[in-house]
């Protein structure tokens, strides 16, 4: 698996460069539906890319509709940190073994895998 690496911009800065994956996982994600993904082996970080808003967890536990439909999520929310991320881009993926996603509204998803 390709592995994420740190440059420089022109300036001398620290930036995160993404390199072209050579492993890409595709969801069509239905709308207030939960999916789980197995992160591949070898893979460190994952690059999030979706057409509508989508929240994850770092856990293969399924999310659910009861909890994250749009209507809990902006009529609620979840205040006590345990709360899905919502359009997370870029994560670390340190002792994550799966991952849940649901959105509210059906949608195509790409996660990127690195090493």
């Amino acid at each position: 698996m390709i592995p994420l690496v740190l440059t420089e911009d022109g300036s001398g800065n620290i930036a995160i460069g993404v390199r072209r994956p050579d492993f890409v996982d595709f969801l069509k994600l239905v709308a207030n539906t939960g999916t789980t993904v197995l992160v591949p082996s070898g893979a460190k970080h994952v690059l999030f890319s979706c057409s509508t808003d989508f929240f994850a967890s770092y856990s293969s536990t399924n999310l659910t509709s009861a909890v994250y439909a749009a209507s809990s999520v902006q009529a609620s929310g979840v205040a006590v940190g345990t709360a899905a991320e919502m359009n997370p881009e870029l994560r670390t993926l340190t002792s994550v073994t799966g991952l849940s996603v649901i959105a509210p509204a059906a949608g195509n998803m790409t996660l990127a895998w690195f090493g």
